[in-house]
């Protein structure tokens, strides 16, 4: 029984009693309710895996989940300061539960990483603004999904995105899906070492976008084009320069049905394709590279590991 007091061995276990449930396809955060009844020991270790990574899911059968949620690290500082992650999944939104949203956020002064899906038109300044404040972030996703019956507003200019990005030094990766709009602006984010991009058909051009974000992340690693129309090599030109030397993952993963008859050899961009020296993931079509580049590459891809090649 004194090992259940014990509060590095409970450390220990319960984590693993947690990946076990998970495992079994049960509700591992319905067992850690569970867990912290036990006693203290376990109260403790319990609410400090329960609350490292927080998941939100917000639809109409969960209404009021975030001003819950709002409510309790109010009331708890102790717990808002074991919160590492939020995960905010919005079904459907109404008025104030992105402003609860905000308000969530700044009051978790340990928050490394952040992924939101979705968001409400009319309260978007705060969220904005606590995001731009929240400079221990490493890990960013922004997506539109799931956001108002009033439609999609994106949550940033460029130009705001990029001066955000100022206070973000030690993030490291990025998931922008249509979130900004396009400006051009400078500075540097240069811990920042993945990036995915996604956009739809309907959203405002990007030309100059990743030529603005190769300049204020210069030393990109991991680079995800992906669910999008294919974009032409004029746009990909200089970003695909700027991170030549570093990029070991390359995904032009775009969607297959956009490509079109007028798609044609302009784009291929061989001599910089094969200038990639850390290379160990491509993913890409033969519009962007010809077969023969591939097979005439000489040694030019000689760390490569994974070849995701479509010949349409």
């Amino acid at each position: 029984m004194e090992a259940l007091n014990n509060l590095d061995i409970t450390s220990q276990i319960l984590p693993l009693l947690r990946k076990g449930r998970g495992a079994d396809g049960q509700d591992p955060d319905h067992c850690f309710a569970q867990y912290a009844l036990v006693n203290k020991t376990w109260l403790t270790v319990s609410r400090r895996e329960l609350y490292r990574d927080v998941y939100l899911n917000i639809s109409n059968k969960r209404r009021g989940t975030m001003h819950q949620f709002c409510e309790t690290i109010t009331k708890s500082p102790h717990l808002a300061s074991l919160v590492r992650s939020i995960n905010f999944v919005a079904g459907s939104l109404r008025t104030g539960e992105t402003s609860d949203l905000a308000q969530a956020i700044a009051l978790l002064p340990n928050l490394t990483g952040v992924k939101i899906y979705g968001w409400h038109p009319d309260q978007l300044h705060a969220l904005a603004l606590v995001l731009k404040s929240s400079t221990n972030l490493e890990t960013l996703e922004l997506s539109p999904d799931g956001c108002s019956e009033k439609g999609f507003t994106p949550l940033y200019t460029m130009s705001a995105f990029l001066e955000a990005m100022r206070g973000w030094t030690k993030l490291r990766t990025l998931e922008e899906a249509a979130a900004i709009k396009k400006a051009k602006f400078e500075t540097t984010c240069p811990d920042l070492r993945r990036l995915e991009l996604h956009y739809r058909p309907t959203d405002p051009p990007i030309n100059g976008h990743l030529s603005a974000l190769s300049k204020i992340a210069p030393t990109l690693s991991e680079l995800c084009l992906r669910d999008s129309p294919p974009l032409s090599g004029e746009i990909l030109l200089e970003a695909l320069q700027a991170w030549a030397p570093t990029l070991t993952e390359l995904r032009l993963d775009f969607c297959r049905i956009h490509f079109s008859d007028d798609f044609e050899e302009q784009h291929h961009l061989d001599d910089i394709l094969i200038s990639m020296p850390e290379l160990r993931t491509l993913v890409l079509s033969s519009r962007y590279i010809r077969p023969s580049s591939l097979v005439a590459a000489n040694g030019s891809f000689a760390k490569l590991e994974t070849l995701i090649y479509d010949m349409h």
